[in-house]
């Protein structure tokens, strides 16, 4: 069986890959997951990706019943001073209500100072480009990393693009593969895919990963159309 340290160890090197700029290959993508029966086909007829409500009930439940749940924030979620920062603003505020009471971690590409504004504390976040970053709070994540080994665990991957897959990507497709009790959900407009070796236990949503979480919301609160 894998120990902690072990699976550590191996997300450990997802880090020193990324400072040391070293980009990792071969993995083959899938555009879904077969979950169950309700999948609906796009307009070639071929690919199949879950419906976007399906996926939201799912989620809702394995968030409710993880003993674990660690989210990656991507740049979908940066700030660029347009109307999008309202949308945001409900974005993050049911993110951060979906994770109330729950043992969470966040690690994100963006400023650490975009999350702090919006509630998330720092004792549960990492930003590996954060110049600041110390090693006290890596290593802080690699312990609360350790502690998801055979926990049920939810994985939300919300708008991370390619531009630093060895942070949040390739780490998260590792973590799922590994641990059999994990989950991965992947939210992104263009950047959804899925590997072949997680079809069964991963989810692509292809859609605004920021819209994605203020519909939630205003379904949560007004109920669905």
């Amino acid at each position: 069986m894998l120990n902690p340290g072990t699976f550590c160890g191996i997300l450990n090197l997802a880090k020193r890959r990324t400072l040391r700029g070293m980009y990792l290959s071969g993995h083959s993508v899938t555009h879904v997951r077969a979950v169950d029966a309700r999948l609906l086909p796009n307009n070639r007829g071929q690919e199949k990706i879950m419906e976007v409500g399906e996926i939201r009930r799912e989620l809702k439940e394995k968030l409710a019943d993880a003993e674990k749940i660690l989210i990656g924030i991507g740049a979908e979620w940066e700030e660029d001073g347009t109307e999008k920062e309202k949308i945001l603003k409900e974005a993050f505020s049911f993110l951060l209500e979906a994770v109330s009471g729950k043992d969470y971690f966040v690690i994100t590409t963006l400023n650490p100072a975009a999350l702090l504004k919006r509630g998330f504390e720092k004792t549960h976040m990492v930003a590996p480009l954060d110049v600041s970053l110390t090693e006290d709070e890596w290593d802080g994540y690699m312990k609360w990393l350790a502690g998801t080994l055979n926990r049920k665990t939810v994985l939300l991957e919300l708008g991370e693009n390619f531009l630093h897959p060895t942070i949040i990507r390739w780490p998260f497709e590792k973590m799922a593969f590994i641990n059999k009790k994990a989950c991965l959900y992947r939210v992104h407009k263009k950047f959804y895919q899925i590997t072949d070796e997680l079809k069964e236990k991963a989810a692509a949503v292809k859609e605004d990963s920021v819209l994605f979480m203020a519909e939630w919301s205003k379904e949560e609160k007004y109920g669905s159309n």
